[in-house]
């Protein structure tokens, strides 16, 4: 999905998640930022394998925030919002 900040899309996003778990899915939520460190971390520490292993588990993978990471000009808020998640 894209649309304007503030539109709702991470809210829709968590909403349909939460449904995909009340079926009986496993589902995993995380915002690109985050994922990118996660990759980061685990290269560092040598674990990229065992990174990549944990994230193809679920049935479902949401990511968030795709067009706003640490190298684009999104407005601090919108990181802001994402960290907190």
């Amino acid at each position: 999905m894209t649309a304007s900040p503030g539109v709702g899309k991470t809210h829709l996003a968590i909403a349909l998640g939460t449904e995909a778990i009340v079926a009986g899915y496993s589902v995993y939520f995380v915002t690109v930022q985050d994922l990118v460190a996660q990759f980061q971390r685990a290269r560092d520490e040598n674990k990229l394998k065992e990174r990549m292993t944990l994230l193809i588990k679920p049935k479902l993978l949401i990511l968030d925030e795709m067009g706003c990471h640490a190298r684009c000009r999104c407005p601090r808020n919108n990181r802001i919002k994402s960290q907190r998640k």
